[in-house]
């Protein structure tokens, strides 16, 4: 019995210092989060030159006609 308590004891153990272990490391920077460069970026994206289609420009769509219906609260 004393050897099952001494085991669980020492797995408590360990599983306290793994936990101990996870998250960031500390820092003596005081910015807040830091983890994206967000001050610097470095990938600048260029708009693409425009296609051939679009000197056609936009589409005739069919022009449609609101449609009204009875009120069925009235049956």
């Amino acid at each position: 019995m004393r050897e099952v308590m001494r085991a669980k004891a020492w797995l408590a153990l360990a599983a306290a210092l793994l936990a101990g272990g996870c998250g960031d490391p500390e820092t003596s920077d005081d910015r807040g989060y830091t983890k994206a460069p967000l001050e610097r970026p470095t990938v600048m994206i260029e708009g693409e030159e425009p296609s051939e289609m679009r000197r056609f420009g936009a589409p005739h769509l069919p022009q449609t006609e609101p449609l009204e219906f009875p009120d069925s609260a009235a049956n």
